[in-house]
């Protein structure tokens, strides 16, 4: 993959490059190879928040979400201001049906970062898998408002399951 490339030419440090690679193999499915990339790189940096979320992200989606939860919650008890771990957290509480829970984590990353189109994308999620008619209208307007390609990727992937 493109990305791949620019890893290996990059004259990055090496755990920029790898931790570089191991999204690339996420986002190409190969989550096997990812994992086990991340978990060797935890190893050495335990307390990097992103690098737990990026393993409670891969867990969620191949279907560990209970695992995950574990990685979500490591790291956000080190970085709890940042917005795409909150999403990672509702997205493991997503994966098993703990709609309520995946709400308010996708609205705290919502809170701390408005333009984060995704959390928006998942909230509407929560809110159509957990019966929330009434929230979910209110949430498909804002998101029709602000970002309309989400909310027809929303409406494409309703009643399927979210890799990401």
């Amino acid at each position: 993959t493109k990305l791949y490339e620019e890893c290996r030419e990059s004259e990055a440090p090496a755990q920029h490059v790898q931790f570089k690679y191991g999204v690339a193999l996420g986002k190409s499915r190969r989550v096997r190879e990812a994992l086990a990339l991340f978990k060797q790189m935890e190893k050495e940096e335990p307390k990097n928040a992103l690098l737990l979320h990026h393993i409670g992200i891969l867990l969620a989606g191949s279907g560990r979400p209970l695992e995950a939860l574990d990685y979500c919650r490591r790291a956000l008890a080190l970085s709890p201001d940042r917005a795409r771990l909150w999403d990672g957290l509702g997205f493991a509480h997503l994966k098993i049906r703990k709609y309520p829970e995946a709400a308010k984590a996708f609205l705290k990353a919502a809170t701390l970062n408005p333009a984060f189109r995704d959390a928006w994308r998942h909230l509407l999620h929560a809110y159509h898998n957990g019966g929330e008619r009434e929230r979910l209208e209110g949430a498909k307007a804002y998101v029709q408002s602000a970002w309309p390609e989400q909310l027809a990727r929303f409406e494409q992937e309703k009643g399927r399951e979210l890799f990401d």
